[in-house]
């Protein structure tokens, strides 16, 4: 979807990202390296599901742009050409609280996974708990991931957060009941504790220590 950023600020061409230390020059970055609102060229491009279409209405779950904006294409998302399961990038700035990280990767782990379910939901809060308490909010740079061969839905959805594969030997499968994230010096295992909620929306505001234990440094 192509919309038009009518209120963007355009004379802008360096801004200091969210999460990234204030002081200038080190802070500073290019709009085109970040998502700032502030853009030269006020053209702006999401993707979204589409939930409902009634005649020339349609409704999408998910539209990163403010009330109002106005609307100047409708581009089809094809799989077989715009899906990049490999792709990466360089980390700029990190979430702004732990609510915003964890809505950041139930974003992605419903992206990739299709559906929200508790192993989904689970998922997300031992990535959560990872990326916040033990690399500080930051994305790992490289990462290797061990699971157990059940629940299929959370091997799903950990493999979209963190991009980790059997192909390329970044995701194994181990002991039941047992995960790990190991991102070189920094490691920890999980084990999941029996007796947390069923529902998906329960787990993902249940505290931690009805869903797991992390064990760190990990065991293995």
């Amino acid at each position: 979807m192509l919309a038009w950023l009518g209120g963007a600020e355009r004379d802008i061409l360096q801004v200091t990202p969210r999460g990234v230390p204030e002081p200038a020059p080190e802070g500073l970055h290019g709009v085109f390296g970040v998502r700032s609102p502030a853009r030269p060229n006020p053209i702006g491009l999401t993707a979204a599901r589409i939930v409902r279409i009634d005649g020339a209405s349609i409704d999408v779950d998910y539209l990163d742009f403010v009330d109002g904006t106005p609307i100047l294409d409708l581009k089809p998302y094809f799989v077989a050409r715009d899906l990049i399961f490999s792709a990466r990038n360089e980390q700029i700035g990190r979430p702004g609280s732990r609510e915003a990280l964890r809505e950041s990767l139930l974003f992605q782990a419903q992206r990739f996974h299709g559906e929200f379910c508790p192993g989904l939901a689970l998922g997300v809060r031992l990535f959560e708990d990872f990326r916040a308490d033990v690399l500080g909010m930051m994305e790992p740079r490289e990462l290797r991931v061990t699971v157990p061969m059940d629940p299929p839905c959370l091997i799903d959805t950990i493999m979209g957060m963190a991009r980790a594969s059997p192909g390329r030997g970044t995701l194994q499968f181990g002991p039941a009941k047992f995960v790990r994230f190991d991102a070189g010096s920094q490691a920890a295992e999980y084990m999941l504790l029996p007796g947390a909620p069923e529902e998906a929306a329960r787990i993902l505001e249940a505290p931690g220590a009805v869903l797991y234990r992390r064990l760190r440094p990990a065991l293995r």
